[in-house]
């Protein structure tokens, strides 16, 4: 596993696969990408602006088997628009895994001149879902049997214990009587 600053497709190595799609005219799966998106990073560059996601990310190259991690990403407009959505409705984090496919941009059945001759695309391998730290974490809590409340026909209250019967307490003699 290579360890990089940031994945695009461009570093994964997936230009080849490209060329391929413009030759063969056809759908090409590039790379699987995985991981856990935490932020949103921009930075401008010579195409512009570009967006991209911080947090914890696993890419493999379909083509070659390599795979390549990183703590930025920057992916098709067509997964991270999923991805950056999810993650403004979050508090957490958003799990995202998705195979990135590329196609030929057709004009009447001939590659588009303009541009890069290619579209990108996007399987999800499951929805991007926000990271629910506490139910992974009840989920990793030993299981525990819960007490049964006592139901009626089992439950009996004891009855009171009879106490012996007590002795007639008799009233002190009256003192007697003082003389003057």
């Amino acid at each position: 596993m290579e360890l990089l600053k940031k994945i695009t497709m461009k570093d994964i190595g997936t230009s080849d696969q490209l060329a391929d799609v413009k030759r063969a005219q056809k759908e090409v799966e590039l790379a699987d990408i995985s991981g856990v998106a935490t932020g949103i990073k921009s930075s401008i560059g010579v195409n512009g602006e570009s967006i991209g996601l911080t947090g914890d990310f696993l890419a493999r190259n379909v083509a070659t088997g390599e795979e390549f991690r990183s703590t930025v990403l920057y992916m098709p407009d067509i997964a991270q628009k999923l991805v950056i959505e999810a993650l403004r409705d979050s508090d957490g984090g958003v799990e995202l895994a998705f195979t990135i496919t590329a196609k030929p941009d057709l004009v009447n059945g001939q590659i588009r001149t303009t541009g890069t001759g290619y579209k990108f695309g996007a399987k999800p391998l499951r929805a991007p879902a926000a990271d629910d730290k506490l139910s992974r974490m009840r989920a990793a809590l030993p299981e525990r049997k819960a007490i049964s409340a006592p139901t009626q026909e089992t439950h009996t209250t004891p009855e009171p214990a009879t106490a012996p019967a007590a002795k007639p307490v008799s009233a002190p003699a009256p003192a007697p009587a003082k003389k003057k």
